[in-house]
């Protein structure tokens, strides 16, 4: 049998059990790099890598950064566009086990 629980209180009806933990850590403020590159306009979505490295899509700028574990900005990639490397309202982001980022582009679909 398998269930969700909020706040372990059983959703009627689910087919899914979910674990949610809550390993974190506070993130410092963003490098000098960043705020020399205009600073972030509307940051949306963000993912942790297996490694620290930490990625953030900036919504209105359509840009995604890049830091290292120590918040440093690494990368950043993305401009305003549908051809290869631009982006439209970038809002999902996720790294799979071997760290390759993954960008869920709202405007590109």
């Amino acid at each position: 049998k398998l269930s969700i629980l909020v706040n372990g209180e059983h959703i009627k009806g689910s087919p899914f059990s979910v674990l949610v933990t809550r390993n974190y850590r506070s993130l410092n403020k963003p490098s000098k790099s960043l705020n020399a590159n205009g600073g972030m306009g509307r940051p949306w979505g963000i993912a942790v890598s297996r490694n620290g490295m930490w990625a953030v899509t900036d919504f209105s700028k359509h840009r995604v950064y890049m830091f290292d574990k120590d918040d440093r900005l690494v990368r950043m990639f993305g401009k305003k566009g549908s051809g290869n490397g631009e982006l439209d309202g970038p809002q999902g982001v996720a790294f799979d086990a071997h760290d390759h980022v993954y960008v869920a582009d709202n405007g590109n679909n």
